[in-house]
């Protein structure tokens, strides 16, 4: 069987705790539980500072919807291979050695 190539982006999610929500919307971007925003790096990065200031880091997980798609198949068993790009940055680093780990498997 040829196998199944997943292309996209290769991301990072960072899954924080926090004790209540409106102490850091408040600061910043209005946050929903259980939803996904998207914003600017400006935003993105004050969103961080108050994470970081108010909650506790819990995981970080690679992903993003081509990598996720072409691990659930390989776990079903169909050939895969992934093509992304990772930054030169600590979570790109965390991406790209998750993944010589994976390959060593």
């Amino acid at each position: 069987m040829k196998p199944i190539i997943g292309f996209g982006a290769l991301n990072l999610d960072l899954i924080f705790e926090v004790e209540d929500l409106k102490s850091i919307s408040l600061k910043g971007p209005r946050l929903d539980p259980g939803k996904e925003d998207f914003g600017s790096d400006e935003e993105f990065e004050s969103l961080l500072d108050q994470l970081k200031r108010y909650g506790t880091l819990k995981s970080r997980s690679g992903g993003g919807s081509a990598a996720n798609t072409i691990v659930a198949l390989a776990r079903m068993g169909f050939p895969t291979k992934l093509i992304g790009k990772v930054g030169e940055d600590l979570e790109g680093f965390f991406n790209s050695t998750r993944e010589q780990i994976a390959m060593s498997n």
